[in-house]
């Protein structure tokens, strides 16, 4: 089993390891003192096979080994599969003696439910879930989802397993706002202190070092709407729980240019005083950090750049494409249509995403690198997730350590011209 966890001298180190090979700011200070990636990897995409498991293997080795630190999966990944070639991956290079625990930062999640390969998700959910951890049907969200807490507490004794390691750096609960499909406001929010509650004890036993929230929907929505969790109410409920040393560290969540709402976005809380707070400074003012997920929009930026260009022609001219179909396609859900056609409205004969990811620091970059380098300059982002899981990834964006951020006040000024209405939720 591996031991031990990041550090601020290990991860430190390791940056200092490829000082000859990256600028200063390829890594970033988390409130805590790690000296984090500024791009990371997150795990969740890939083949779910043997094949896509040594494509993991090659990332992560060629990702490590030219100075990338931050891992990001979760026992629903890829049928367990993430997890379990993560730490195999680490074993190896720990112990050949090419990498140190406490240079790295691991981080998994619970909540959603992660079949193992090999069983159906119907008979995994009938036999083991709900019959031999005994989980109620009425705590589990349409088959996929449950806060739970034995529930919860099995999952992290398999990520462990999986991972082969004694501690996780950060251990999130995965999208915490599916359960208020089953639970009301009160009822979540004292879930979520007892859940808050045995995380700490999990701290305090050095099975993880942190936890935090990593949510698609529950930051990015209206404060009535109903995934919608209250940050402030979070931070209180640490507090109450573990004191101002309390272990809830990090919040995950979607930022980039097709998902620009968490940089505009001002509503932290129900109460008045926070209506003015904008969300990721809120964040770093109460010694939290924040990575952000889906940062190249998950691989859908070439999607989104086409319905722009689409959009600018109405009333203006007709396509040059006559015979080929366009590569374009849409967000599964309501919110995230609305929020897309809101991007793309604010692009009418406005070209700031144009401008910022082919001119000035991004010039010289293709696009998947100028996309993470706008993402990661945004202010009060300490990572920048995006799902490399092929080698040929890793190396294209690899650029980034020799490339400087972006101003902020650009990257700020970018993101808020593609927001129609300012602070129009309230």
């Amino acid at each position: 089993m591996i031991s031990g966890n990041a550090t601020p001298k290990g991860t430190s180190s390791f940056a200092r390891r490829f000082s000859k090979k990256s600028l200063l700011d390829f890594y970033s200070k988390s409130n805590q003192g790690l000296s984090l990636s500024s791009i990371g990897i997150g795990m969740y995409k890939g083949e779910n096979s043997y094949k896509g498991d040594q494509e993991w293997k090659a990332s992560i080795i060629k990702s490590i080994t030219n100075g990338i630190n931050i891992f990001d999966t979760a026992i629903r990944y890829r049928n367990q599969r993430s997890e379990k070639i993560l730490g195999s991956t680490l074993s190896g290079l720990i112990s050949s003696k090419k990498l140190k625990r406490e240079e790295v930062f691991i981080t998994s999640k619970g909540g959603l439910i992660g079949v193992p390969k090999n069983i159906s998700e119907v008979l995994y959910l009938s036999k083991v879930v709900k019959g031999e951890w005994k989980v109620p049907k009425k705590e589990i969200y349409k088959n996929i989802h449950s806060i739970y807490l034995p529930f919860l507490k099995k999952q992290l004794d398999i990520s462990l397993g999986n991972l082969n390691m004694s501690t996780i750096d950060c251990y999130f609960l995965h999208n915490p706002e599916l359960a208020k499909g089953i639970k009301n406001e009160e009822e979540f929010y004292q879930r979520i202190n007892d859940i808050f509650k045995w995380l700490e004890g999990e701290k305090e036993k050095g099975r993880i070092q942190s936890y935090g929230i990593a949510s698609w929907n529950g930051f990015r929505r209206d404060i009535n709407s109903r995934p919608y969790l209250d940050l402030s109410e979070l931070i209180k409920i640490a507090i109450h729980n573990g004191g101002k040393d309390h272990g809830f560290r990090f919040i995950e969540a979607p930022l980039s240019i097709g998902m620009p709402y968490l940089a505009n976005h001002t509503l932290v809380g129900k109460k008045k005083s926070l209506h003015s707070k904008n969300f990721i400074n809120f964040i770093n003012e109460n010694g939290l950090n924040f990575i952000t997920s889906a940062s190249a929009y998950e691989g859908k930026i070439e999607v989104l750049l086409k319905f722009i260009e689409l959009f600018n022609m109405i009333g203006n001219s007709d396509s040059k494409e006559e015979d080929s179909a366009p590569i374009i396609s849409l967000p599964i859900s309501e919110n995230s249509i609305i929020q897309m056609m809101e991007v793309i409205l604010s692009q009418k004969n406005n070209k700031s995403i144009h401008d910022i990811l082919y001119k000035g620091g991004n010039k010289n970059l293709s696009l998947y690198p100028s996309v993470l380098n706008t993402v990661r300059s945004y202010p009060g982002v300490v990572s920048s997730l995006c799902g490399m899981h092929s080698e040929e990834f890793v190396k294209e964006n690899l650029i980034l350590r020799s490339q400087k951020k972006l101003n902020p006040n650009k990257v700020v000024n970018m993101f808020k011209s593609l927001s129609l209405i300012s602070n129009h939720l309230k």
